[in-house]
């Protein structure tokens, strides 16, 4: 591996073959870049393993090493942040409720789908469906174990059928846009105008009395 001045460093070969054959074997369509950043650290200036940024993705130079290529944290990583990426770009981020959140059951399904066409399911964790509005990224208060079971229910029954389609990630992402996210919000907003009408009849019989 060699460096470059500008804070980045090289991709070995043998992990350019690596994103190649995940991208086959998950059909990830588009070549999103990896970037080897030296001393990579979120804002509040903790060292990290990865992030995902609008172009592509950002991991960590001190994780190039034979025992980390070797091993699948790589793979896990890096199908981690292209699921942030891919997230972003569908606008599966915007989610209601407690789903409006950077590791939402949203953002779980694509990352579960990408993991069982890997072979690597038994690497999706809480931490990657457990935000709410009080615990972004694993700090707050996470969700009632209630509610981590039932997303977790619905994100390993949902991506089973999603990963089943001759579709890349990203047709994916546009499935679960239409078909998840989409009906998700109506539904609040016809909790909403049913809350609504309520209150106006409730207001009408005030009046009147």
């Amino acid at each position: 591996m060699s460096d470059i001045d500008d804070g980045t460093a090289m991709i070995p070969m043998n992990l350019i073959d690596k994103i190649d054959e995940l991208r086959r074997v998950c059909r990830i369509d588009e070549d999103y870049q990896v970037e080897f950043i030296k001393d990579l650290r979120n804002r509040e200036g903790i060292p990290i393993g990865g992030r995902a940024t609008v172009g592509g993705v950002e991991l960590n130079a001190e994780l190039l090493n034979a025992t980390f290529l070797r091993h699948t944290r790589f793979p896990v990583l890096y199908l981690h942040e292209v699921a942030h990426v891919i997230t972003f770009r569908a606008e599966l981020f915007h989610a209601p409720d407690d789903d409006c959140c950077p590791h939402s059951r949203f953002f779980a399904v694509l990352l579960a789908v990408l993991y069982r066409r890997a072979g690597l399911l038994a690497y999706l964790s809480v931490y990657e469906f457990a935000d709410s509005p009080e615990n972004w990224n694993g700090r707050g208060t996470p969700p009632d174990d209630s509610l981590l079971i039932r997303r977790f229910a619905w994100i390993m029954r949902r991506s089973a059928q999603l990963a089943a389609l001759p579709l890349s990630i990203e047709g994916i992402a546009d499935v679960v846009y239409r078909e998840d996210l989409r009906p998700a919000w109506i539904k609040v907003y016809q909790q909403q105008d049913e809350q609504h009408k309520k209150s106006a009849r409730w207001l009408s019989w005030l009046w009147g009395a």
